[in-house]
């Protein structure tokens, strides 16, 4: 049994947008990349103002478990901060970056339906285990730097 992702723990909300997604190949991407099912991805979409706006929203592949450069599937998309996606619905066009909005983009996506997608909801954070090491780590840091104190 594999892990759950992170970011599934992270959304606080089970909202999707159904997708098909176009995977750019050698003739639009310099160095295209395959991407798995739980890839964390960003998106950006053009806003009615003209401004670039930067989304996040991990995807799961829901035909494949891996799309190669050049080829499409249906995708589900987990949008992070669901109040960022407010004005997206079927018919919008999101371009899917690498890992960060820095690097090229590397395919499209058109929605082809909404569902369950709340106005707003929390992200739930869990809380980091303090180890031995980071106990002694942390100490060493306040002892090199005093003014963090």
């Amino acid at each position: 049994m594999t892990e759950e992702p992170a970011w599934r723990r992270i959304i606080g909300h089970h909202g999707t947008f159904l997708a098909s997604l176009d995977l750019w190949d050698t003739d639009r991407v310099a160095k295209p990349r395959s991407i798995q099912s739980d890839y964390r991805a960003l998106w950006s979409l053009r806003a009615a103002i003209g401004e670039l706006v930067i989304l996040e929203g991990p995807v799961v592949l829901v035909d494949a478990r891996s799309l190669k450069p050049g080829n499409s599937a249906h995708i589900l998309i987990h949008p992070m901060q669901p109040e960022a996606w407010l004005n997206i619905d079927a018919g919008a066009t999101l371009v899917l970056h690498g890992k960060s909005q820095r690097l090229p983009e590397i395919g499209t996506a058109v929605i082809l339906d909404r569902h369950q997608v709340p106005a707003s909801a929390p992200l739930h954070f869990d809380r980091i285990e303090e180890s031995p090491s980071l106990r002694l780590l942390v100490r060493r840091e306040k002892r090199l730097l005093p003014w963090r104190r």
